[in-house]
């Protein structure tokens, strides 16, 4: 089992929703963004996992975020202002309004959930270890359905969603479709309605091992890393028109390094990339026709884009005891504070 960190004390009364359904890292900080945004962090260095909060201002220190989950690596999720807290090791699922708990659930302890997506009143629960996604009602986080992707599993019977977003009315999730010995199938991106139980069969990317979604226009960018810890050229951006769903063109992988993580904000894209097989990151623009502009100067090891609409916002686990979010200007890049977390920061989520 490959379990990827991308999310605190244990609450009574955890409801159990069981394992995969359908076919049936990180610690958190925040740091205040201003008019009532809030910006949490995961703050890991592995072996200790913390969700923490900035009060308020940048210079604030980081505070522990209260009965958060424990057990392993942690993942965020954020929408209407609920912050959705995921304990990846045990399937716990927490969602927080207003610093008071809204419910708490088991998605499934071997299912290695990696993102909630709401849409409408449902709660798209993405498990890297399932070939579909959990359905939960938004108020209670009670089960109410999946949808089956079973359609693009590779010829080991394996989908791996690890990503989801919605898009021009439609589901666009990701699929990694990884192979017992660790290697890749091509990845899919499978576009899906939300009224149907099965989602139809994806389409394949040029680049293998696709990590993150985002729309900017007229075109949908995935960014795919490629194959881990070689510096071979299998990643990239696929372009996808985002009102039919069909494939573009790819960016080359070659030009742009290998992508780990890819955010919009104000009609910009920001992609992280790795620029040798898995230490040395940047910050980089990125367009239709590939890099638009210099990497973002100042940081030295970028985990986790996030945005809220305005700033970029960068999970620095800097070594050295250098380790910060920073809050950049959306459309330059330019550094405008940084707050220090507890342990190097990692996933990253905005409450609005």
């Amino acid at each position: 089992m490959k379990l990827k960190i991308h999310h605190l004390a244990l609450l009574g009364g955890v409801s159990l929703l069981g394992g995969c359904f359908g076919s049936d890292d990180n610690s958190t900080n925040s740091t205040d963004s201003g008019n009532g945004t809030k910006v949490y962090a995961v703050a890991t260095d592995y072996s200790n996992y913390a969700v923490q909060s900035v009060e308020s201002g940048a210079a604030a220190p980081f505070k522990d975020f209260a009965n958060a989950p424990s057990g392993g690596g942690l993942a965020l999720s954020s929408a209407d202002g609920v912050l959705y807290i995921i304990n990846q090791k045990t399937g716990e699922l927490q969602a927080w309004k207003n610093s008071a708990i809204q419910f708490d659930v088991n998605v499934g302890a071997a299912s290695n959930p990696y993102q909630v997506l709401k849409v409408g009143n449902k709660l798209y629960v993405v498990r890297w270890n399932c070939n579909s996604l959990l359905v939960l009602g938004a108020s209670k986080g009670d089960s109410i359905g999946s949808l089956d992707l079973s359609k693009s599993a590779n010829k080991e019977g394996v989908v791996n969603p690890a990503k989801a977003a919605f898009i021009g009315g439609k589901l666009w999730i990701l699929a990694q479709r990884m192979f017992a010995d660790y290697s890749y199938d091509s990845g899919m991106v499978i576009v899906a309605d939300t009224g149907v139980a099965t989602a139809p069969r994806g389409i394949s990317l040029a680049a293998k091992d696709p990590q993150a979604i985002a729309a900017v226009g007229s075109n949908v960018y995935v960014a795919s890393h490629g194959t881990w810890d070689t510096a071979t050229a299998d990643g990239g951006f696929d372009l996808f028109n985002a009102a039919t769903g069909a494939w573009t063109k790819r960016l080359s992988a070659v030009a742009i390094g290998k992508p780990a993580d890819l955010v919009a904000v104000a009609g910009n894209l920001w992609a992280i990339v790795y620029t040798d097989a898995f230490t040395t990151t940047k910050v980089v623009p990125v367009s239709s026709e590939g890099l638009q502009g210099a990497a973002v100067a100042g940081l030295a090891a970028a985990n986790t884009l996030a945005t809220d609409g305005s700033y970029l916002w960068v999970s620095d686990r800097a070594a050295g005891d250098k380790q910060a979010v920073w809050k950049l200007d959306g459309s330059t890049g330019a550094a405008i504070s940084s707050v220090k977390t507890a342990y190097p920061p990692a996933a990253l989520a905005i409450v609005q």
